[in-house]
Formats: structure tokens, sequence, C-alpha cells
């Protein structure tokens, strides 16, 4: 069985993607997908925070909120129109670019109403860790080394747990990304299993997410130390191809469905929502990819 419940970035309201969203939709059906999530970013609220990439093509705030409320009116109607095909949610990718500042989320998700959120953080003090190393050195300036880093996203990736109770929990350790072989300390640890056992309580699903494997890394998101610590405490995971192109669709998939059977996972969870517009988790066996 092919799921993801992350990705569905598109060229057509992402700067940094590329592509069309109904081709995103089509390559998921051609390839078999069952269950697919859109998920694109919210928009970002203040010309401080725009990328390199929208300042170029000359974006603002206000093109960024129009852009996401483009995506939210062609994401329903490809849901309508390929309902017979996949069972198409229209979702939501988080940013948390201040920690305790939710009021972007919030107005978003009242305004918009997504079917489900993508809980993530790729923001540390307004500095995105994930863009590229350079950030990632300014950040541990900052703070004061590597470790405060971590601790400082773990707090945040909480904070944005505790407030929004995300459906999906994406890339849970995704500022491991320029410091993959740094030794989590105690303190580190402490804070990875309180995230987890939290996502748990209020019967969060956690991503696996492939997109890992593009950025040269020899396993998915999360890390298989933090994956068993999340199957031990009795975490439910799911699939994210974390897609930003159609090509992108399912990509590394085969690589994922391979440590899955290494981890000894058999079973996954998707949402669906029922005739009356409800979100529900179902177990699903792993079937080969």
């Amino acid at each position: 069985m092919r799921i993801s419940f992350h990705g569905g970035h598109s060229g057509d309201y992402c700067d940094h993607a590329g592509g069309k969203l109904e081709d995103v939709v089509r390559r998921a059906i051609a390839t078999g997908f069952t269950h697919y999530g859109l998920s694109e970013h919210m928009p970002r609220v203040r010309d401080e925070d725009l990328y390199p990439e929208e300042i170029q093509r000359s974006r603002n705030p206000e093109q960024l909120r129009r852009m996401f409320a483009f995506y939210i009116q062609e994401a329903r109607q490809l849901q309508y129109k390929y309902k017979n095909q996949i069972h198409l949610l229209v979702g939501m990718e988080t940013e948390l670019l201040e920690q305790n500042d939710f009021s972007p989320i919030d107005r978003i998700c009242k305004t918009y109403t997504p079917d489900y959120l993508v809980g993530s953080v790729h923001h540390i003090n307004r500095i995105p860790f994930d863009y590229n190393p350079a950030e990632f050195k300014k950040l541990e300036s900052m703070l004061g080394g590597t470790e405060a880093v971590f601790c400082a996203y773990y707090d945040a990736q909480f904070q944005l747990m505790q407030h929004l109770q995300p459906h999906v929990v994406g890339h849970f350790d995704l500022i491991r990304l320029y410091r993959p072989d740094f030794v989590l300390s105690p303190t580190v640890w402490e804070k990875i299993e309180r995230n987890l056992s939290f996502g748990i309580s209020y019967d969060a699903l956690f991503e696996i997410n492939a997109r890992a494997f593009k950025k040269h890394s020899n396993h998915p998101y999360p890390h298989p130390e933090i994956l068993n610590l999340l199957l031990t405490l009795g975490g439910k995971v799911t699939l994210g191809d974390d897609s930003h192109h159609p090509d992108d669709v399912g990509l590394h998939f085969d690589r994922l469905f391979q440590f899955l059977q290494e981890q000894k996972i058999s079973s996954l969870y998707v949402l669906e929502k029922d005739q009356q517009g409800r979100l529900n988790q179902k177990s699903v066996r792993i079937s080969p990819f």
C-alpha cells in the first residue's frame, strides 16, 4: 500500500518546489497511492521572513496569502475531481517562526479549515535552520552550540504540539539535517521522549519521511533510535514522501519499504474522511511497494 500524508508541494504555490499541483495528484494515482495528503506550507506574514527565491520573484506576504488561498481552492477541486480514484486530503504544513506566536497559524486554520495539519518546525528565532548550513551555523553561534539548537528545536516542537495537536507530526528530527552525526545528550533525549509521549497522548500520527534519502541520509526521518523509542512507547506511524515536484511523489519508497521491513513495522495508519466529513484514523497492513 502506498500512502503519504506529507507532501504535495508544487511550483504552483511554493517557490522552492516545481511542477503543477494536478500533476502531483495524477502521479500519485498513476503510481498506486490509495491515500494522499496535500500539505502546502502555510504563508508567512512578514517581509523579513521571505525566502531568497521569493524575494527574487518580488513576492510579499499578501501574495503568499493569496497563493495559499488559491492552493486550497484548487486542492478542493482536485479532491472532488479524483474522489473515485484516490482518497485525497487537503491539508497544511505549519510554520512556527517564533516560539509562542501562534496567531498566524490560528488565523489561517480558521479562515481555510484544512482537513488536517502536518505539525512541522523549520525555524528557530525566525531563522530557517534547514535552508542551508550557514543558517544553521548562525543559530549555533546565537544560542551557544549544537546542543542548544537541538534543545530549542524540540522545545518549539513541543509548544506547537501542545497548541495545535497536529494530526501528523512532520519529520520529527529534521534538526539533524546538517548535524547527522551529533551525539544526542541526555538532555536532548529527555525532550525527545517528552514530545513523543505527548503526541501519543493525543493520538498523533508520526510520519516516517522518505525525503531524508534525497538529502543523502542512510535512513528516513526519524532516526531509527528515535523511531524505536516511539514504537516502544506505543506510537502510531504513517508515511510521507514530502514531495516538492510531481517526480518526487513516492520517491525512494522502495528504500523506505526496505527500512520498514528492517524495523519490523507491519502496519501503518491512514487518515480518512467519512461521509459526514469527520476525520478518522485507520490501521492498514503493509504490502510490498
